[in-house]
């Protein structure tokens, strides 16, 4: 997923276990790289 100038890579390997479905990043995934990154996202409160 490209969000301005940055991207954030699908995340999906032989022998996973769990595949979370998810809408397109924000700004501040995008800017790091890394899923659910902005300090405000539940996803990992919620996990």
């Amino acid at each position: 997923m490209i969000v301005g100038d940055h991207s954030v890579e699908d995340v999906v390997a032989p022998g996973l276990l769990v595949l979370f479905c998810g809408i397109n990043p924000g700004l501040e995934s995008a800017r790091v790289g890394h899923h659910f990154a902005h300090p405000g996202n539940r996803f990992w409160k919620a996990l």
